[in-house]
């Protein structure tokens, strides 16, 4: 367990010049942990994209050697990384989606019929930050501990499926201004005018030295019935929600939604990445 402080940044205008410190424990993930980071999740993600807490009590319980997190002063969980270890062989063609490495879909993501004891390859799978501690490197001390498990294992990768986050304000954007969309793998190639990626969570990876490996299509896939993707609509930002087509809706996030007569389809691409350490 690492016990240490970070700068937290004041948000007020007088506080602008002031810092307070931010204390921490960095540990692993254990059985009773598992609804508080279950509740963590829920402030981070929409509610399709959600693990369960039976999903979280099971990694915990299996492989936590993994799995880190990060508590305050208080002993409240306010960051988590979920990790899983596989076999790969270096090669993009064959690198797995998120649903693939995970073991499922969302609903049955908990490693249980990927993980590798010996595998060569860790696969970052999740980050939750709580979002009035985002920007002060709490993810930063999760990769950190990360490139540490990597090395005492002795594996060969670190890698990830990122999911660029500003691809789903993008989207609703252009289509509110009735303007053509680009496509994922363009969005992504995207930078700035100081040759960094355009999308914020691409340019936080791109300063973690994280390398492109390439695009993993429909990484993640979730398919519900009409109904629950009606509730979705009513009860997860209602006001995001845009139709792009008879079939296709778009909802603020990465990946689309996929119409039928009875059933719903949510489709995400990812960007597969490497992230290089010294072992």
């Amino acid at each position: 367990m690492e016990n240490a402080t970070l700068t937290k940044p004041q948000s007020s205008l007088k506080a602008v010049k002031k810092a307070t410190k931010f204390f921490y424990s960095i540990e692993k993930w254990r059985p009773h942990d598992a609804h508080e980071l279950y509740l963590l999740e829920k402030k981070c993600w929409a509610p399709w994209l959600q693990k369960q807490e039976k999903d979280f009590l099971n990694i915990a319980t299996n492989y936590p050697d993994l799995q880190r997190l990060i508590r305050n002063k208080q002993g409240v969980v306010v960051a988590a990384m979920s990790v899983n270890r596989i076999n790969w062989d270096g090669a993009s063609e064959t690198l797995p989606t998120w649903d693939k490495i995970a073991g499922g879909a969302i609903e049955t993501s908990n490693f249980s019929s990927t993980y590798a004891p010996h595998g060569n390859t860790l696969c970052l799978m999740s980050m939750n930050v709580s979002q009035n501690l985002q920007g002060i490197g709490l993810a930063q001390k999760l990769i950190e501990e990360l490139k540490k498990t990597a090395i005492k294992l002795k594996v060969k990768h670190i890698i990830s499926s990122l999911r660029p986050t500003d691809y789903g304000t993008y989207k609703l954007e252009q289509l509110r201004k009735k303007e053509p969309l680009i496509s994922f793998e363009e969005y992504c190639s995207l930078q700035t005018d100081k040759d960094k990626p355009y999308d914020h969570w691409l340019r936080s990876a791109f300063h973690q030295g994280m390398k492109q490996i390439g695009i993993s299509k429909d990484s993640i896939v979730v398919t519900v019935d009409k109904k629950t993707f009606q509730l979705f609509m009513k009860k997860y930002r209602p006001d995001q929600w845009i139709r792009f087509s008879d079939i296709k809706w778009e909802c603020g996030e990465t990946g689309s939604w996929y119409v039928d007569k009875n059933s719903a389809t949510y489709r995400e691409d990812n960007l597969s990445v490497e992230l290089p350490f010294v072992s």
